[in-house]
């Protein structure tokens, strides 16, 4: 699988990020995170939907936790969005350990494995703010 890349999209209630690629180390994810941190502050969205069903992330589990260090220390403003990411189901068993480590230090994150979901998730957020 190709190198990691990232395209946006403006939607009527939230951004929209389409990954591509594979993602084999914290810098790399950390890149990702970088590009919709700058993306949020470029639009001014609140609701994010990321869609990395085509992109596999080999790191190991315990770095779901790094991840979201990450998040505290480097990208605060993704304390104050609401972010639904579609996910490759064979990716589930470390994403499901990452959205639980985002959910127990405060964050509004769920995945899925289907788009049509998230999207009525992140639609029904955006309705009730």
């Amino acid at each position: 699988m190709a190198t990691f890349s990232i395209k946006f999209e403006q939607r009527n209630n939230y951004l929209l990020a389409i990954g591509q690629g594979s993602r084999n180390s914290l810098i790399e994810v950390f890149e990702g995170t970088r590009a919709i941190a700058k993306a949020l502050a470029e639009t001014g969205c609140r609701y994010v939907l990321v869609d990395y069903a085509n992109v596999i992330t080999k790191l190991p589990v315990v770095d779901a936790f790094n991840i979201v260090r990450i998040y505290e220390s480097k990208v605060s403003e993704f304390q104050d969005i609401v972010l639904a990411v579609v996910i490759n189901p064979s990716e589930e068993h470390f994403d499901s350990f990452w959205e639980k480590i985002c959910r127990i230090r405060g964050y509004q994150f769920k995945i899925f494995t289907n788009r049509t979901a998230a999207e009525d998730w992140l639609q029904n957020g955006a309705k009730q703010h």
